[in-house]
């Protein structure tokens, strides 16, 4: 099998950067004017695929961040609770008293969950990261969220489009499709 160029391999180096093909192309001195038709066809190429995913490996063990380790960090941010930083008590009087932990008491983990701590007018601000996106990202993660809807005829076969569908035909199929769980 040929080697790769330095040219090629400089694509390859690159593309760990930002995985991004056309960005990669040009920073290894590929055309700006087929940066992306370019960085495409090198990605294709399997001696380019197999060093980036060496690479990637290697990289991988260096910094010991697997998929393991991102799920636990975005499990971490996504049921974080602002009740491990902030305590709420309502006095006797009817008076709500905010206390905040000593950041040194907390755990790494909920240190972490911590975007940002400000003083302000009013007192401190603490704004933890964002729940939703880590909720979302591991929704994703689990097929929670489908992309696309998969259609299939009788017994599972393909769907024969012989002519054209009629509107009580095209509604059975997408009635079919609403009702049926996707899998991920």
């Amino acid at each position: 099998m040929k080697r790769l160029t330095e040219k090629q391999r400089a694509f390859a180096r690159e593309y760990l950067v930002d995985l991004n093909a056309s960005q990669a192309a040009l920073r290894a001195g590929y055309a700006q004017a087929s940066a992306g038709r370019t960085g495409c066809k090198l990605l294709q190429d399997p001696r380019i695929t197999e060093l980036v995913q060496e690479e990637m490996r290697a990289r991988a063990t260096r910094t010991n961040i697997n998929a393991d380790s991102v799920l636990l960090e975005l499990s971490r941010l996504a049921f974080s609770k602002t009740t491990d930083v902030i305590n709420v008590k309502k006095r006797a009087n009817g008076v709500v008293y905010l206390s905040v932990r000593d950041t040194e008491m907390l755990s790494p983990e909920i240190q972490a969950c911590i975007s940002e701590i400000a003083e302000t007018s009013q007192g401190f601000r603490i704004k933890f990261h964002d729940k939703n996106r880590a909720l979302e990202l591991l929704g994703k993660h689990l097929g929670l969220f489908p992309t696309h809807v998969e259609l299939s005829g009788p017994g599972g076969g393909p769907v024969e489009l012989a002519g054209h569908l009629t509107d009580e035909q095209l509604d059975e199929i997408i009635q079919h499709a609403d009702s049926t769980p996707s899998e991920g």
